[in-house]
Protein backbone atom coordinates (compact mmCIF):
# COMPACT_ATOMS: atom_id res chain seq x y z
CA UNK A 1 0.00 0.00 0.00
CA UNK A 2 1.17 3.39 -1.22
CA UNK A 3 2.22 5.87 1.87
CA UNK A 4 -0.28 7.72 2.65
CA UNK A 5 1.15 11.59 2.17
CA UNK A 6 -2.53 13.85 2.86
CA UNK A 7 -4.38 14.98 5.85
CA UNK A 8 -5.36 11.98 7.82
CA UNK A 9 -4.14 9.70 5.35
CA UNK A 10 -3.16 6.78 7.45
CA UNK A 11 -6.39 6.72 9.40
CA UNK A 12 -7.99 6.59 6.07
CA UNK A 13 -6.26 4.02 4.61
CA UNK A 14 -7.59 1.58 7.84
CA UNK A 15 -10.64 1.69 7.25
CA UNK A 16 -12.52 -0.99 5.87
CA UNK A 17 -16.20 -1.39 4.42
CA UNK A 18 -18.06 -3.99 5.83
CA UNK A 19 -21.59 -3.81 4.80
CA UNK A 20 -23.39 -1.63 2.08
CA UNK A 21 -26.77 -1.69 1.40
CA UNK A 22 -29.11 -0.04 -1.00
CA UNK A 23 -32.68 0.59 -0.11
CA UNK A 24 -35.68 1.39 -2.72
CA UNK A 25 -38.01 4.38 -1.57
CA UNK A 26 -40.70 3.82 0.04
CA UNK A 27 -43.18 5.34 -2.79
CA UNK A 28 -40.78 3.64 -6.00
CA UNK A 29 -39.24 6.88 -6.90
CA UNK A 30 -36.24 5.54 -8.33
CA UNK A 31 -34.88 8.46 -7.75
CA UNK A 32 -35.21 8.57 -3.67
CA UNK A 33 -33.53 5.20 -3.13
CA UNK A 34 -31.23 5.59 0.05
CA UNK A 35 -27.63 4.09 0.92
CA UNK A 36 -26.17 2.74 3.70
CA UNK A 37 -22.58 1.59 4.41
CA UNK A 38 -20.26 0.48 7.52
CA UNK A 39 -17.08 0.62 8.30
CA UNK A 40 -14.59 -0.63 10.98
CA UNK A 41 -10.92 0.85 11.92
CA UNK A 42 -9.02 0.27 15.27
CA UNK A 43 -8.32 3.38 17.06
CA UNK A 44 -4.41 4.04 16.63
CA UNK A 45 -2.15 5.83 18.40
CA UNK A 46 -2.25 7.83 15.91
CA UNK A 47 -6.00 8.77 16.20
CA UNK A 48 -6.16 9.26 20.43
CA UNK A 49 -5.79 12.44 22.38
CA UNK A 50 -3.32 13.27 25.39
CA UNK A 51 -5.91 11.08 27.47
CA UNK A 52 -5.61 8.09 25.24
CA UNK A 53 -9.03 8.20 23.56
CA UNK A 54 -10.39 9.17 20.22
CA UNK A 55 -9.61 12.85 19.56
CA UNK A 56 -12.62 14.83 18.18
CA UNK A 57 -10.95 15.86 15.09
CA UNK A 58 -10.05 12.34 14.29
CA UNK A 59 -13.97 11.23 14.75
CA UNK A 60 -14.68 14.72 12.63
CA UNK A 61 -12.20 13.15 10.09
CA UNK A 62 -14.43 9.70 9.74
CA UNK A 63 -17.72 11.34 10.25
CA UNK A 64 -16.89 13.19 7.21
CA UNK A 65 -15.25 10.29 5.21
CA UNK A 66 -17.77 7.87 5.81
CA UNK A 67 -20.36 9.60 5.80
CA UNK A 68 -19.66 10.55 2.09
CA UNK A 69 -19.90 6.76 1.33
CA UNK A 70 -23.87 6.54 0.67
CA UNK A 71 -23.56 9.35 -1.30
CA UNK A 72 -20.87 7.57 -3.48
CA UNK A 73 -22.98 4.50 -3.44
CA UNK A 74 -26.14 6.56 -4.67
CA UNK A 75 -23.55 8.65 -7.25
CA UNK A 76 -24.18 10.28 -10.43
CA UNK A 77 -21.51 12.27 -12.22
CA UNK A 78 -22.49 14.92 -9.42
CA UNK A 79 -22.31 12.99 -6.90
CA UNK A 80 -19.17 10.02 -7.96
CA UNK A 81 -16.49 12.24 -6.42
CA UNK A 82 -18.64 12.63 -3.14
CA UNK A 83 -18.63 16.55 -3.27
CA UNK A 84 -17.57 19.03 -1.08
CA UNK A 85 -18.16 19.41 2.56
CA UNK A 86 -20.52 22.37 3.05
CA UNK A 87 -21.57 21.06 6.80
CA UNK A 88 -20.32 18.68 9.43
CA UNK A 89 -22.41 18.83 12.56
CA UNK A 90 -21.09 16.40 15.66
CA UNK A 91 -22.35 15.52 18.69
CA UNK A 92 -19.85 13.47 21.31
CA UNK A 93 -20.88 11.06 23.26
CA UNK A 94 -18.46 9.05 24.94
CA UNK A 95 -14.57 8.10 24.97
CA UNK A 96 -12.95 5.35 22.71
CA UNK A 97 -9.65 4.09 23.92
CA UNK A 98 -7.07 3.06 21.96
CA UNK A 99 -7.10 -0.30 20.79
CA UNK A 100 -10.94 -0.44 20.67
CA UNK A 101 -12.60 -1.27 17.13
CA UNK A 102 -15.05 1.16 15.74
CA UNK A 103 -18.07 0.48 13.76
CA UNK A 104 -19.10 3.43 11.99
CA UNK A 105 -22.65 3.39 10.32
CA UNK A 106 -23.99 5.77 7.86
CA UNK A 107 -26.62 6.84 5.67
CA UNK A 108 -27.85 8.68 3.25
CA UNK A 109 -30.62 11.29 4.12
CA UNK A 110 -31.69 13.34 1.09
CA UNK A 111 -29.83 13.55 -2.65
CA UNK A 112 -30.57 16.20 -3.97
CA UNK A 113 -28.97 18.54 -7.61
CA UNK A 114 -27.03 20.74 -5.60
CA UNK A 115 -26.94 19.15 -2.21
CA UNK A 116 -27.06 15.94 -0.86
CA UNK A 117 -27.54 15.14 3.37
CA UNK A 118 -25.98 12.01 4.98
CA UNK A 119 -25.66 11.09 8.91
CA UNK A 120 -23.02 8.82 10.57
CA UNK A 121 -23.02 7.51 14.04
CA UNK A 122 -19.45 5.62 15.30
CA UNK A 123 -19.96 3.12 17.77
CA UNK A 124 -17.19 1.72 20.03
CA UNK A 125 -17.56 -2.40 19.19
CA UNK A 126 -16.18 -3.48 22.57
CA UNK A 127 -18.64 -1.94 24.57
CA UNK A 128 -21.54 -1.12 22.24
CA UNK A 129 -21.64 2.51 23.02
CA UNK A 130 -22.15 5.21 20.77
CA UNK A 131 -18.95 7.40 20.60
CA UNK A 132 -20.12 9.97 18.21
CA UNK A 133 -22.50 11.37 15.95
CA UNK A 134 -22.43 13.27 13.19
CA UNK A 135 -24.46 15.13 9.91
CA UNK A 136 -22.55 15.65 6.77
CA UNK A 137 -24.03 18.43 4.13
CA UNK A 138 -22.35 18.08 0.56
CA UNK A 139 -22.49 20.45 -2.61
CA UNK A 140 -21.67 19.14 -5.86
CA UNK A 141 -18.81 20.38 -7.74
CA UNK A 142 -20.79 20.99 -10.81
CA UNK A 143 -19.91 24.95 -11.99
CA UNK A 144 -16.76 24.86 -9.87
CA UNK A 145 -13.19 25.34 -10.80
CA UNK A 146 -10.69 23.28 -8.53
CA UNK A 147 -7.81 24.59 -10.58
CA UNK A 148 -9.05 28.13 -9.26
CA UNK A 149 -8.99 27.42 -5.38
Amino acid sequence: MRKATWFAGTVGQRLKVVRVDVDPSPDGNDKRKTASVECEVEVKEDMVNAFGTLHGGCSGFLIDVCATLPLIVLSDEKWGSGGITQGLNLVFHAPAKAGSTLLIKSSSVAVGGRAATARCEIWDKSRNGLVATGTNIKMTHTGLSLSKL
